[in-house]
Formats: C-alpha cells, structure tokens, sequence
C-alpha cells in the first residue's frame, strides 16, 4: 500500500499544484503530515494499550479509520 501512495502522491500533487509554482511546497507539507502521522501514531497506540488496553487501541484505529471513511464519502 505505500508503494502506490508513494507513486500516485507526486502524481496528484503535479496535478492540484499545476501553473502555481508551489509543487515543491506542496510535496514537503504532504511529507511532513505524513512523518507527523507516522511517528505519532505509535506513541498515541503504547499511550492506549498500556492505560487502557488492547481492546481500546483497537477501538481507537476503528474510530479514526470510520472518521477517514466519512470525510472521503461527504467530499
């Protein structure tokens, strides 16, 4: 799956950002969301488990992923 986001991510980008000038802009914030994400999401997911436990974390990953789902279907 991070093959085809690591391919298609540039693709996209040269097409929102075309005639503006701010491709190379655009491309390092989607980076910078993206390692925010990554390395925050395993601290969020220990911080759960070790207070709450597995079943929480879980429950936590299936709420964020519902809330991804709800904004690609409304835009």
């Amino acid at each position: 799956m991070a093959g085809i986001f690591g391919a298609i991510t540039p693709l996209v980008l040269a097409d929102l950002m075309r005639g503006t000038g701010r491709y190379n802009i655009a491309q390092g914030v989607v980076a910078t969301v993206q390692g925010i994400g990554a390395s925050s999401s395993g601290l969020v997911a220990g911080l759960i488990v070790d207070n709450f436990g597995y079943t929480a974390a879980f429950g936590e990953a299936a709420v964020v992923a519902a809330i991804a789902l709800a904004v690609l279907v409304r835009f």
